[in-house]
């Protein structure tokens, strides 16, 4: 309901598709899940690439301060960074589930790390990808601890609340104190997503049920305008409210998953967060499917908890 709710003030349809989703995965083999979005989003992505070097895909390049941003036949560099990075984790977390050997894929998260930041100039995605060189190396030899650490089970539980207070503690620090030197290497470093979102705050303010900022601004302006940030999004396009439910509902999941010893969904969440202080791709499923792992079934896979024999295994 809330979500509808938020959908037709915001005037967008995510909240509603992303919440069916989520319901329609109730009780559906998570793992069954993410293999059908690694092939389906690989294949995709494999046929892009190939329209475009055919010259059947408009390759379109854009220029961003000096940098030439190659699309490949994507929608945008940015979308394409974020597609391949949620591939790459979906594919992390197939391949943990089984203790399969991860030195091969620490070499392609530097290689399309390094790829995306020189041909697309995606530095979130860049950035996102190389986060899971130190996320692959904590699955394979650091479970247990994790699963043993109040500090890491704690950044599990309210990692959704901790990046969305970061987030605002941030775009509210940047309002007060605009000659900050740190806020304003930050905005260069966003592409001023910081500028954008500063303005969509002094304009619209934060929203309680939604708001449909984007035709209000657009009716007596025609400058660029976008906020990026999934947890800004919530705040000034879905609601206070909806924010608050996804919060609770987050909480409630990832302590359900920590009780059941399992670590990987709860660790590439906080990689999505962590990616959604800036992107805005956290509440789509089309990029972050363990979203709908939330009412799926998630079947338990390996985990150093439960192998005794993790110390002779895990190389």
């Amino acid at each position: 309901m809330i979500s509808a709710i938020s959908a037709i003030n915001a005037r967008v349809i995510y909240p509603v598709t992303t919440a069916l989703l989520i319901i329609g995965a109730k009780d559906v083999n998570f793992d069954k899940i993410v293999k059908t979005f690694v092939v389906t989003a690989t294949a995709v992505m494999i046929s892009t690439f190939l329209f475009y070097l055919l010259g059947l895909a408009n390759g379109v390049v854009q220029i961003r301060d000096g940098y030439v941003r190659h699309t490949f036949g994507y929608r945008g560099p940015t979308d394409l960074a974020a597609m391949v990075s949620f591939i790459l984790m979906a594919d992390l977390y197939l391949g943990s589930k089984k203790n399969r050997p991860i030195w091969y894929r620490i070499l392609g998260y530097l290689f399309f790390s390094v790829f995306f930041w020189y041909e697309s100039n995606a530095r979130l995605g860049s950035l996102t990808i190389l986060i899971l060189v130190p996320v692959s190396i904590l699955i394979k030899y650091g479970q247990k601890f994790m699963l043993n650490s109040s500090l890491f089970k704690f950044i599990f539980k309210f990692s959704f609340t901790i990046c969305s207070l970061i987030s605002i503690w941030i775009i509210q620090s940047y309002i007060s104190n605009p000659g900050s030197n740190f806020l304003i290497n930050l905005d260069s470093l966003t592409s001023y997503r910081l500028t954008l979102t500063v303005m969509a705050v002094k304009l619209y303010g934060y929203s309680i049920l939604g708001n449909d900022i984007y035709t209000s601004y657009f009716s007596v302006n025609s400058n660029y305008f976008y906020v990026d940030s999934s947890f800004y999004i919530f705040l000034l396009e879905y609601g206070i409210i909806l924010m608050i439910i996804v919060a609770i509902g987050y909480y409630w999941f990832v302590r359900k998953e920590l009780k059941n010893k399992e670590i990987l969904i709860p660790l590439f969440l906080l990689v999505a967060c962590i990616d959604g202080m800036i992107g805005q791709v956290f509440y789509l499923p089309e990029y972050n499917i363990f979203l709908l792992a939330a009412l799926a079934i998630i079947s338990p896979g390996f985990s150093a908890e439960k192998d005794t024999n993790f110390e002779i295994t895990a190389y």
